[in-house]
């Protein structure tokens, strides 16, 4: 049997608004005491696609079906019908239920017109409200891009709220899983890409197997702020790695001095791997830079109770007796004595120490000179460390002196005189 001609179905569909408006007025004319509460519409086991191709035509397959749903409910009742069909009297939305095969909807947009479009204009009021129910992976909004990099699975756009909104009491309020691509790209002129909120939780969670979990770009790449929380504070930014918790990538020359306004607080890594701190703002080299740490400095000052490292009055210590004129002795600063020569702490001083802040004694001097420490394996002079102008002398002098990489010095005597020498520890460079 082949399909009614058009100009058959809109006679229908004249009929049945005749119907529809006769039960209409029977209806209204009843006036019950109290507001109906009825039923949803009759839920479509079928699938419904709609394709969007710029014109408003409708298959005539599609308003058969329609007209169909129509004079059912007018031969359920007059009640059923204004429920359904009245606009001002419905109280329940359409529901389409998938068949397990198909889906429940599927809309196909044309190249100049959207699918589907959904708007809401009232607080709490949804324009796409999703629920994922089921026992396990079943998500409210599922998106898929494919064919192309530049497609979207799905794009939230905002103007002054939310373009995407997760919200989530126990489980994942939104979810981005990528293979080759960006699992989650947000975009902001003037806003925020990703805003996320968290009472007791992680506000936004990443995990990449191989890659970069988050990646930000902005004038401000990631604004962290911690609020206090149950009096415990807040925490702007925590960061934990197995191989290193924060990592600045280097770059520029040393103390950074580009036409850049910087801010108090600043921190910079330059080409070389030094840490510069910004103490004071300012706009290019007026800005105040501190230099915390590099392969050059010394490192962090490390206060120990005084030890002592070396003796040469007592024969305990392999090296030992007056240093003569013109000689030299390569000690290691590593472990500490007891006055007899009795080791106390084989790691004094740890490996890795660049320096040490020491009080050099000399004693039992002979006639005058000097010595000069240096790091270790440097025999050279250039500058004298302690001094003595007679015999018989008693003399100290707190320096710091400067290791080697295996925490040694050597102390050279060159001068004409010859004297013993003592000397202590009371902090380290590291």
């Amino acid at each position: 049997m082949s399909e009614p001609e058009l100009s058959d179905v809109l006679a229908e569909l004249r009929d049945l608004r005749a119907e529809v408006t006769t039960l209409r007025a029977q209806v209204a004319e009843q006036a019950p005491p109290e507001p109906v509460s009825h039923p949803l519409p009759p839920i479509s086991n079928s699938r419904e696609t709609l394709d969007v191709d710029g014109t408003d035509a409708v298959s005539r397959r599609h308003a058969l079906r329609t007209a169909g749903m129509v004079a059912a409910g007018a031969l359920a009742g007059g009640a059923a019908l204004v429920a359904a069909a009245g606009p001002a009297a419905a109280t329940g939305p359409t529901v389409f239920d998938a068949d397990g095969v198909n889906p429940a909807i599927t809309a196909n947009g044309s190249s100049s017109r959207d699918a589907i479009h959904a708007s809401a204009s009232a607080n709490g009021i949804h324009g796409v409200y999703s629920v994922a129910s089921g026992g396990g992976y079943a998500y409210g909004v599922w998106g898929i891009a494919d064919t192309n990099v530049f497609n979207v699975g799905v794009q939230g756009s905002a103007y002054l709220g939310s373009g995407v909104k997760g919200t989530s009491y126990s489980g994942t309020g939104v979810l981005g899983v990528s293979n080759t691509g960006k699992a989650m790209y947000a975009s902001s002129i003037a806003g925020y890409g990703i805003e996320a909120q968290s009472t007791d939780a992680q506000a936004v969670y990443a995990t990449s197997t191989n890659n970069t979990a988050g990646q930000f770009s902005g004038v401000v790449g990631v604004n962290a702020f911690g609020y206090n929380q149950g009096g415990l504070g807040g925490t702007g930014l925590r960061a934990l790695g197995d191989r290193a918790s924060i990592y600045i990538e280097p770059q520029g020359a040393a103390r950074p001095s580009l036409s850049y306004s910087y801010n108090a607080g600043d921190l910079h890594v330059d080409s070389s791997g030094a840490l510069w701190f910004c103490a004071a703002s300012g706009i290019g080299a007026s800005a105040t830079w501190r230099q915390l740490a590099s392969t050059t400095s010394a490192g962090s000052f490390h206060p120990v109770t005084p030890g002592r490292v070396y003796d040469s009055r007592l024969s305990t210590y392999l090296q030992h007796g007056t240093l003569g004129s013109g000689q030299n002795r390569t000690l290691s600063v590593a472990s500490s004595f007891d006055v007899n020569g009795t080791l106390v702490n084989s790691d004094f001083v740890p490996a890795g120490a660049t320096a040490v802040f020491a009080n050099v004694t000399i004693v039992d001097t002979v006639g005058a000179g000097y010595l000069a420490i240096n790091p270790g394996g440097t025999t050279t002079v250039a500058a004298s460390t302690i001094n003595w102008s007679a015999s018989g002398q008693i003399l100290a002098n707190g320096i710091s002196l400067t290791l080697n990489s295996t925490r040694q010095i050597t102390v050279v005597n060159g001068s004409g005189g010859a004297t013993q020498f003592i000397i202590d520890i009371t902090g380290y460079w590291m």
